[in-house]
């Protein structure tokens, strides 16, 4: 499973990630993303440019790293859409 961090994460917290079984991390930078990187996703945990958001084939699950998610209600069906509330 691919997953893309945007949010900002300590370097303990990248040591945890690391540990994961099964799980491919990538920590990004959400303004330098690029098609590429998206393209196989399962995972995104941040927020991402739109735009991108149609090139995410295999897209699960996103997690906002907002309070607000209007800008990704037409995502589809089939992706779980989280966000911080109360951020």
């Amino acid at each position: 499973m691919k997953v893309i961090i945007t949010i900002p994460v300590t370097e303990e917290q990248k040591k945890k990630y690391a540990e994961l079984k099964d799980a491919e991390i990538l920590f990004a930078d959400g303004t330098t993303l690029t098609e590429e990187i998206v393209r196989d996703a399962e995972v995104i945990m941040g927020n991402i440019p739109h735009s991108l958001l149609e090139k995410c084939e295999k897209l699960r699950w996103l997690q906002l790293q907002s309070a607000g998610a209007n800008r990704y209600t037409d995502i589809p069906e089939d992706v779980i859409l989280t966000n911080c509330a109360g951020a």
